[in-house]
């Protein structure tokens, strides 16, 4: 074998090796995917739950706040500008426990039709509004106005109060009907209803 070739050859064996190491997860990665049920004795793979998404940044309607938004990130405000898209992890938003357990739970929303919002319109506000740039009425929000744990659900060119109020009665759940809109609050007890009654006015590809 040539000088040439035998150097070829060590580059080549150097860059399997490498590729090995790179390609190696962490143990980190490995406990978050992989299960382990004692009492079967067997390992699984469980789906980790996503919780980063796509959100439009939308300017106050007030008098403050027009050019730059400001979020609360994991305890400290942070500007985005007004207009934008910007990705948000909803376990940093500084909201309650609840809301963040509801919102992660729509994140399969129908992208055709729905998109993840942040206003400060007066008051605070995130969740769902209908996809495009110009609409302020939100789909499914949480308003910090209303109560740490309430949520609002608007009427909207997808689904009506018919549609809204028949998710909510199918699974029991309490709540205030403003016409246009309805009013209910969360808690430990009713969270998993919520989600699910939310998830089908969506029309979420995965109901869990």
């Amino acid at each position: 074998m040539s000088k040439v070739n035998a150097k070829r050859a060590k580059m080549t064996v150097a860059k399997v090796k490498s590729a090995k190491v790179a390609k190696a997860p962490s143990k980190q990665a490995k406990a978050d995917k992989i299960k382990y049920d004692a009492a079967k004795g067997t390992l699984s793979m469980v789906e980790v739950a996503k919780t980063e998404v796509n959100v439009f940044v939308y300017p106050n309607k007030g008098k403050y706040e027009i050019d730059e938004v400001k979020v609360n990130i994991n305890g400290k405000d942070k500007a985005y500008a007004a207009l934008t898209k910007t990705h948000m992890d909803i376990t940093a938003l500084k909201v309650n426990d609840l809301v963040k357990q509801l919102f992660i739970g729509l994140v399969n929303a129908n992208p055709s039709k729905f998109m993840f919002g942040y206003k400060n319109v007066y008051s605070f506000a995130f969740g769902l509004v209908p996809k495009g740039f110009n609409s302020y009425k939100s789909v499914i929000t949480h308003h910090i106005g209303d109560g740490q744990r309430s949520l609002i659900i608007n009427a909207n060119k997808h689904f009506g109060m018919g549609e809204i109020e028949k998710a909510l009665v199918k699974l029991s759940l309490a709540y205030e009907n403003h016409k246009t809109y309805v009013k209910l609050y969360m808690s430990k007890e009713n969270i998993g209803k919520v989600v699910k009654a939310c998830q089908s006015l969506l029309e979420v590809a995965k109901v869990g």
